[in-house]
């Protein structure tokens, strides 16, 4: 039903080098948004996913938000 409802959305932790303290690069977590607005952790969205065949559902549904963070990210070129 969260994948269905458009309920899980995809933040980034950024990792930084040690010694330097600058980002290295981001870890993709996922959070499910609560009817207040608040997000959770979302551990039991994989294993769920797995035991009831929704598994391509949930990739897909991450993947979307990855590519259009990527899309809006990136600058455009002339």
């Amino acid at each position: 039903q969260i994948v269905q409802d458009d309920l899980i959305t995809v933040v980034y932790q950024p990792i930084f080098h040690f010694s330097d303290k600058t980002i290295v690069s981001y870890e993709a977590l996922l959070r499910v948004k609560e009817t207040a607005g608040n997000y959770t952790v979302a551990k039991l969205i994989i294993p769920m996913a797995n035991r009831y065949g929704l598994t391509y559902s949930l990739d897909h549904c991450v993947i979307k938000q990855v590519l259009a963070k990527i899309k809006n990210s990136t600058p455009k070129i002339p």
